[in-house]
Parts: structure tokens; C-alpha cells; sequence
């Protein structure tokens, strides 16, 4: 499943507009494998954070902390 890029320009947006810098905002996004750089969704995010300023963070790379909430949930 793939977020479409015109929520997540729209979702930055208002979220720039709620007064948080854009240097500060994240797009999260899972690009899996290499084909993925290819596709419209990646290209759209890159767009996104090239023209706001953001930081483009593949969640699908890199380590992973297990953190405890309690309550077996």
C-alpha cells in the first residue's frame, strides 16, 4: 500500500501552516526495494521534500528499537 503523494503534499502543507518549520517535518515512507526509487510515489516525496524543505526518512532501512508500552498491547 502507498501513500499518495497529494495527501502527503497536502498533509505537509497544513502542517507548515500550523506553524512547525518544515525542517522539522518527516515523511516516513516504506520504499522496500531498489524499484521503488523508480515509481511515482518515491519520486512524489522527493518532490515534496525538495521543494518544502523536509527530510525523506526510509523506514524500510536501518535498525529498530523494541520499546515497551506495558499493558500487553
Amino acid at each position: 500500500m502507498w501513500s499518495h503523494r497529494a495527501v502527503v503534499r497536502v498533509v505537509t502543507e497544513l502542517i507548515i501552516d500550523a506553524g512547525v518549520s518544515a525542517g522539522d517535518i518527516i515523511i516516513a515512507e516504506s520504499l522496500g526495494s531498489y524499484d521503488s526509487f523508480r515509481n511515482s510515489v518515491y519520486q512524489g516525496c522527493m518532490d515534496i521534500k525538495n521543494y518544502y524543505g523536509c527530510e525523506l526518512m526510509d523506514i524500510s532501512k536501518g535498525s529498530f528499537v523494541e520499546i515497551s508500552i506495558g499493558g500487553g498491547y
